[in-house]
């Protein structure tokens, strides 16, 4: 067996793709059954055979058999009104009056097809609603007098250009609209360059064999031809689009490797428009994301993602292949590019295949539809794919609902991309996935203010994403996370937590479940784009609305010592990571991005989490005085001080946080410090210092919502574990 290295055949274009299947399954049938082909790890087609290379350029240009593509179906075809049609009656004819042996089928497939047309223009047949056989509405009626009237050869292009059926018929993108590209009638112009690379044109620019033979060199080992025919190249090879240009035998394999998925049974495919997509293996509905347009707004058909394999394979194997291919996504056959790539992700594709070149249909050039590249991806196991498919039952619900605002339809489209670029994994993933709960957080509060879209789809806040998997996922071991993941984690026994303070969402009555409120109970929310002004009024809020323990206690001074804390913490942060918060150390708006993103999980049942790095040991106190006096207070729970002490909850007064958003934090820090010597612990130190502090009353009372270690805590109060002289102190303090 020889190897031949088809330098010139290459995943992309989508023609250059399927001129090397094109190519395998010509040699298989008409020269060579023991013929295999790969994809080398180059990125090239390697044919392995008996034949030499120039025994395959010698078969292509003298004994090669073309595949008669007839279309009587189409107007512009030249079977039907003689004269309409001037090109393609002639490029039938140049076939029709030929002595090539090599084109006899051929000739019986055009005497069929006008055959067909006879026939049935004769007996003037009408649809069931009495319109013209051969109009739009009654073409499946004609496709089906051509399935049953046409040799075998000339019914496989047609299952190629249409699907049919019990009650519609569907084109793949492949074989265009029914076998029409714009204005381009495919078996016309496969035709035209039949005669061509053939010698059938008697004109005085015909070109001869020598012509052929150096156009057959440049489509097999990418030689330069001579010259190249000025005609439309079509979708197959959008790079030559608007320079009108092909190469005949370019075009002629193409459509003969686009054969090979007409093996397809459609009755494997759904309903759904994103089905109608997938009429042939491997075809979705197209996913606006991953291709460098996207982002532009421009308009996807579809999309083929033509799969790559490299352990040779003949072409009876790679026909059952493509025919009984699947790719499934949750138990579904996949019905847009992000669904094809969670299952190429996850394994759920056939074996045999070790990637895939996405190729996305869009319109450019006014109405011409292109096959634009769009990259390779490789069939991988995406550990974190389950994670990404716990958001499909809620975004698939969005994504059906019709008529969504402008700000739902953005938010809905960087949601995907986000998802799109998670699902390709690489060294980025910690950050996609980030991405994926921001834009997520993005398309949910689009929502949230779109009442009436909401109402009219039933479209619920996004429940079900477990925390613990996203958390672990997520550590890049930055303080913005930790701070962020502290915050968002914290809630009570009702399931109170920040996430219905800043956010128009509540409890609904079906337990487990979210509804929407009027607004936020924190205006102007999370979106604000100030963490630090909407943290401090969070906390003011909290303190308005004493805590369930609290209530239930009746205490007569419930009021003024409050507990803030949320009641479980599943998460904390660092109290380095805290004091970086409150000297500006911390990037801000990530930490706002972050906790946007992190609301959207269920923290409840979420064991403690434990960061894996270790903290670097924390000096007792931190740069702020004023953090190291008012942290305790807002713990929420005991703590112990080295071996046996244990100090009492340790509460704020309830006016404190609106203080400290009002700038007054030497009046809070002259309270806290009364109540440490109240709770027989002394200030030490800078701690006792009550002076102006270096930083504002909002910052503090945003850092008072991070909840730390007990240990930490204890770390802050152990210095002040010495007896203090209370009366006198308390005294002075008083006056």
């Amino acid at each position: 067996m020889n190897d031949i290295v088809l330098t010139a055949c290459r995943p992309e274009p989508v023609g250059s793709y399927l001129k090397a299947l094109g190519i395998l399954r010509l040699v298989s049938e008409q020269v060579d059954g023991s013929v295999r082909g790969r994809w080398s790890p180059s990125g090239v087609f390697v044919l392995s055979t008996s034949l030499s290379s120039d025994e395959l350029t010698t078969f292509l240009l003298h004994d090669y058999r073309p595949t008669p593509l007839v279309a009587p179906w189409n107007s512009g075809s030249g079977f039907r009104v003689p004269g309409k049609s001037p090109d393609a009656e002639q490029a039938l004819s140049r076939i029709e009056d030929s002595t090539q042996p090599r084109l006899e089928p051929y000739r019986n497939a055009i005497a069929a097809a006008r055959g067909i047309v006879r026939s049935a223009e004769g007996l003037g047949w009408r649809d069931t609603n009495g319109k013209e056989f051969w109009s739009k509405n009654g073409k499946p009626q004609v496709l089906r007098l051509c399935r049953g009237h046409l040799p075998d050869e000339a019914v496989t292009w047609l299952d190629a250009c249409v699907v049919l059926t019990d009650d519609e018929r569907y084109s793949p993108l492949l074989g265009g609209s029914g076998g029409v590209f714009g204005r381009m009638e495919l078996s016309v112009n496969y035709m035209k360059r039949l005669a061509e690379i053939f010698g059938l044109r008697t004109d005085r620019q015909a070109p001869g064999v020598n012509e052929s033979s150096r156009w057959l060199d440049a489509v097999l080992f990418d030689g330069r031809p001579s010259a190249l025919v000025k005609e439309p190249a079509g979708q197959f090879f959008p790079g030559l689009t608007g320079l009108e240009l092909v190469n005949p035998w370019d075009f002629v394999l193409t459509l003969e490797g686009a054969l090979l998925f007409a093996s397809a049974a459609a009755r494997r495919f759904g309903s759904s428009s994103e089905s109608r997509n997938a009429a042939l293996p491997f075809m979705v509905g197209a996913t606006a994301a991953g291709y460098g347009t996207s982002a532009q707004g421009e308009s996807g058909k579809g999309e083929f993602w033509a799969p790559i394999w490299k352990r040779p394979a003949g072409a009876a194997e790679l026909s059952r292949m493509l025919a009984e291919g699947r790719a499934d996504w949750r138990g579904h056959q996949a019905g847009d590019g992000l669904a094809f790539l969670k299952a190429a992700s996850s394994l759920g594709v056939d074996r045999g295949i070790d990637s895939f070149h996405r190729h996305v249909f869009v319109e450019r050039n006014g109405q011409s539809l292109l096959a634009v590249p769009a990259g390779l991806f490789p069939v991988r196991e995406l550990p974190q794919a389950s994670l990404l498919g716990a958001i499909d039952p809620w975004l698939d619900r969005v994504r059906r609902a019709s008529k969504p605002p402008a700000t739902v339809g953005s938010a809905l489209t960087l949601t995907r991309t986000a998802l799109f670029e998670a699902t390709r994994g690489g060294n980025q993933i910690r950050r996609n996935l980030e991405e994926v709960l921001v834009a997520l957080a993005g398309l949910e509060s689009a929502i949230g203010r779109s009442s009436r879209f909401r109402d009219d789809h039933a479209l619920a806040p996004v429940t079900g994403l477990k925390a613990s998997g996203w958390l672990e996922e997520l550590d890049d071991g930055s303080p913005e996370l930790r701070v962020a993941a502290a915050l968002a984690a914290a809630h009570d026994e009702n399931g109170g937590c920040l996430r219905w303070l800043l956010n128009p969402i509540g409890p609904s009555k079906v337990k487990g479940r979210l509804t929407w409120t009027e607004s936020p109970a924190v205006v102007p929310g999370i979106s604000s784009g100030r963490i630090v002004d909407v943290l401090s009024r969070a906390l003011i809020r909290r303190a308005v609305e004493p805590s369930e323990d609290d209530s239930a206690a009746g205490s007569e001074d419930s009021g003024d010592r409050s507990r803030l804390a949320f009641t479980f913490q599943p998460v904390r942060a660092r109290l380095a990571d805290v004091a970086r918060f409150v000297s500006g150390e911390l990037d801000l708006d990530r930490v706002e991005r972050l906790l946007a993103g992190l609301m959207l999980l269920d923290w409840r049942w979420m064991p403690n989490f434990k960061w894996p790095s270790p903290p670097i040991n924390p000096a007792p106190g931190v740069g702020e005085p004023a953090l190291s006096r008012l942290m305790p207070f807002f713990h929420g729970r005991p703590v112990v001080i080295g071996s046996e002490a244990e100090v009492p909850e340790l509460r704020p007064e309830s006016s404190w946080p609106q203080a400290l958003a009002a700038g007054r934090v030497e009046d809070v820090s002259r309270r806290a410090v009364l109540r440490l010597r109240m709770a027989h612990l002394e200030p030490v130190g800078r701690c006792a210092l009550v002076n102006t502090p270096r930083i504002t009353g909002k910052l503090l009372a945003a850092a008072m919502l991070i909840p730390i270690s007990s240990f930490e805590i204890a770390r802050l109060l152990e210095p002040m574990t010495r007896p203090a002289e209370l009366e006198g102190d308390l005294n002075a303090l008083s006056n």
